[in-house]
This record gives structure tokens, C-alpha cells and sequence, in this order.
């Protein structure tokens, strides 16, 4: 990459969130462009430049999970999954979410980034929650703003929410408990 030509916005994301030790790795929509997907996330800088001149237009994946400290809470609206009724409810129940940096999803759903526990491990999950309400813990991933969308719209931080505004927050108890409960029933 040439002086020339300054670092696209999208770079400059991936640089700013690899700075807070949030390893990114660049997507084609939500799909890896490295052979090992998230395994091959950095925060590198170098490694993100190389990988900003061979892939100007790539999205933005950040791993969930120690890799960088953080778990999502995905609240899903596509194909009518009813993950804003959901959270509603929730909330109704056991108190608002804290402030934490939260993002809109091309879709209209919605990310919430919480600090990953040390002392527990949280695994993906889809709808163990609550109907429309899925987890991105170790193995997974989040697309960051300002990646697009698959079908037009791109990730937005919202205001007062972006992590320049505020550190990632622990997750509520009652969300703690819901997400170690769930994975424990899981297991055999």
C-alpha cells in the first residue's frame, strides 16, 4: 500500500480495534478470506496492512472468546426470529442490559459485546437463550462495524455505544447464569 492511497475506513477499523487487542482477520461478507478463518486472526499491524492491500474490500471478523477477551450477545430478527421480544421479556424480568458497546446489524438485530469470563467458558449457541437469541463465545465470531452486510446495509456502532465511548462491561448475573446453565445442560 502506497502513500498515495490512505488506508480505507474499513482498515482503519480493523487497526483501531486490533490496537484495543481485538485480534481481526478480513471476511468476504461473514466468510473468511485466511485458510483458518478466525484461528488466523491478529493484531498485527503488519499483518493487517498485507492483508488490506491483497483484500482492499474485506469485512471485518473479530473472534469471540479468550482470543479477545470478549462474548456477544446476538439478538437475531432475520426471517422474522423474534429476538427483540425476547430480550424485551428478558429485560422486563431481570433488569436492563449495562452500558456496553453495542452495534446494529444490517439485518436490524442487534450485538452486544461483554467481557469473556476467565472463570467460566461460554460456547456458541443459538437460541438457548431465548427464542432468536444466539451466544458467540469460544470458536466464534462477530462481524465488526463497518462491514457490510451479505444483502446491502452494513454493521453500525451505535451513539454512545462504540468501544471509544465505553470498555466492554461484565455480563449481568442473570445473563451469566442463563449462558454457564445452558452450557452445562448441554453436556452429556
Amino acid at each position: 500500500m502506497n502513500e498515495q492511497n490512505p488506508p480505507s475506513a474499513m482498515l482503519d477499523a480493523a487497526l483501531a480495534y486490533a490496537a484495543r487487542d481485538w485480534p481481526v482477520f478480513p471476511c468476504n461478507g461473514k466468510e473468511p478470506r485466511t485458510r483458518h478463518g478466525f484461528k488466523d486472526a491478529t493484531t498485527d499491524p503488519a499483518k493487517i496492512l498485507e492483508w488490506g492491500s491483497m483484500w482492499p474490500d474485506a469485512d471485518i471478523g473479530i473472534p469471540t472468546g479468550r482470543a479477545s477477551g470478549l462474548f456477544v450477545l446476538d439478538i437475531d430478527v432475520k426471517h422474522g426470529a423474534p429476538g427483540k421480544e425476547s430480550m424485551d421479556d428478558l429485560e422486563r424480568e431481570y433488569g436492563p442490559l449495562p452500558d456496553t458497546p453495542h452495534q446494529m446489524t444490517p439485518s436490524d438485530g442487534d450485538h452486544y459485546l461483554f467481557q469473556y469470563p476467565a472463570e467460566h467458558e461460554i460456547r456458541n449457541s443459538t437460541g438457548a437463550v431465548a427464542d432468536g437469541i444466539d451466544i458467540r463465545g469460544e470458536g466464534g465470531y462477530f462481524m465488526a462495524a463497518p462491514s457490510k452486510g451479505a444483502h446491502g446495509g452494513q454493521y453500525i456502532w451505535d451513539d454512545g455505544a462504540h468501544p471509544d465511548d465505553l470498555a466492554p462491561a461484565p455480563a449481568p448475573e442473570w445473563l451469566l447464569a442463563m449462558v454457564i446453565t445452558k452450557h452445562r445442560d448441554a453436556r452429556p
